[in-house]
């Protein structure tokens, strides 16, 4: 059960909790966690979503720093197919990270912390994204430009997040938020084969069309990002070995 701390009843913030309420309840997937009941109408604010049992990508980064490449393939391709989920339904993740991806005993990932889910389109000021989500993970078109975002935000998000599981450390870093949107924006992500040259070349250069600044030249569909990611699954099965 989620519940909203009463302090913390803003009408801003009541008016966040029940759209990630709507949104748990709106998308059907078994990559997205979903709200199974909901009480929004008076206070105590609440809604009750299934227990999950394993840990979040985050944990797992901070137990054993990275993932091996079979299983960081697996668990970014079902948090794609969570995402393809949530783009039909017309709404954006937009704080695509670690500790948003939980990963189960079975290793079933499933995306979760709806909180900042909004319409694809929608407007959004650039601070409130900073402030937010986490800038680490932030496509620079969503922490920077007025102009609106779409799911290839997310897509780039998932980028960060794959990058990261295969080498252990973030494409880029910053010692203040405007260090961190700076580099988003103009610095190129560290080719992953001079991190690691065992990394298979395709898969690297598909996580850097995933990083491209521009959201013209990254893949167009958490459903491209699937199949894609499905299809390197298969060809390096055998790293599969945690």
């Amino acid at each position: 059960v989620k519940l909203l701390d009463e302090v913390a009843a803003t009408p801003d913030r009541v008016a966040r909790f029940v759209a990630e309420a709507g949104a748990g309840r709106t998308v059907c997937s078994m990559h997205v966690v979903p709200v199974l009941a909901v009480h929004c109408r008076r206070a105590p604010y609440y809604f009750a979503m299934p227990r999950l049992i394993g840990g979040t990508v985050a944990e797992e980064l901070a137990g054993r720093r990275r993932f091996s490449v079979a299983m960081a393939l697996h668990v970014a391709r079902q948090t794609a197919s969570g995402l393809a989920a949530m783009h039909q339904a017309g709404l954006m993740h937009a704080d695509v990270r670690p500790s948003n991806i939980f990963v189960g005993r079975d290793g079933h990932a499933t995306l979760i912390d709806l909180e900042h889910a909004r319409p694809i389109g929608a407007d959004a000021d650039p601070l409130a994204r900073c402030v937010r989500g986490t800038v680490e993970y932030l496509a620079p078109e969503a922490a920077c430009s007025r102009h609106r975002v779409d799911g290839r935000s997310d897509l780039y998000s998932l980028g960060v997040v794959l990058f990261e599981m295969l080498v252990g450390r973030l494409p880029f870093e910053g010692a203040s938020v405007e260090e961190l949107v700076a580099a988003h924006n103009s610095q190129d992500p560290p080719r992953l084969r001079e991190i690691d040259s065992s990394l298979p070349a395709d898969i690297c250069e598909f996580v850097r069309r995933l990083l491209h600044k521009q959201p013209l030249r990254r893949p167009q569909s958490a459903a491209e990002v699937v199949d894609e990611l499905a299809r390197f699954e298969i060809a390096y099965l055998e790293l599969r070995a945690a």
